[in-house]
C-alpha cells in the first residue's frame, strides 16, 4: 500500500511480501527503490469529465470538424486518472469530444450544437 501524504519528499508503503521477508529488511527502515507504476508509452488522451460517470467510459460525444453537431461513438478507453483518460479505441488523433454531463442526452445519437 502506497500512502498518498509526501512530507518532505518521503512517503510511505507498506510491502507484503510472497513467501518469508527478507532478513536484511527491518521495520522502519529508509529505503531509496526505484517504483515503475507502469511503463512509458504515447497515448491518445482526453481530458478526464463528467461525461465519464454517465457513459461508463463506454461511448462519446464526438464533434464534428464543423463544429455544428455532435454524434454519439463507441470507444474503449483505457487507464485514467484525475485529469486524463487514456482512448484505446474509437477516437482518431485530433477529434474534439464533449466532456461535461450527458445528463439528459443518452438516449439521443447526435446533438446540434450551437456556436
Amino acid at each position: 500500500k502506497i500512502y498518498p501524504t509526501v512530507v518532505n519528499g518521503t512517503f510511505e508503503i507498506d510491502l507484503q511480501f510472497k513467501g518469508d521477508e527478507p532478513p536484511q529488511l527491518q521495520r522502519g527502515q529508509t529505503l531509496q527503490p526505484r517504483l515503475t507504476l507502469g511503463d512509458p508509452s504515447r497515448a491518445r488522451l482526453i481530458p478526464n469529465g463528467a461525461f465519464y460517470n454517465d457513459t461508463g467510459g463506454s461511448w462519446v460525444f464526438v464533434v464534428s470538424p464543423d463544429g455544428d453537431k455532435a454524434v454519439k461513438r463507441a470507444v474503449r478507453l483505457g487507464r485514467r486518472n484525475s485529469d486524463f483518460v487514456e482512448v484505446l479505441d474509437g477516437l482518431d488523433p485530433g477529434e474534439k469530444v464533449i466532456t461535461s454531463p450527458y445528463t439528459g442526452f443518452a438516449d439521443k445519437d447526435r446533438l446540434d450544437l450551437e456556436t
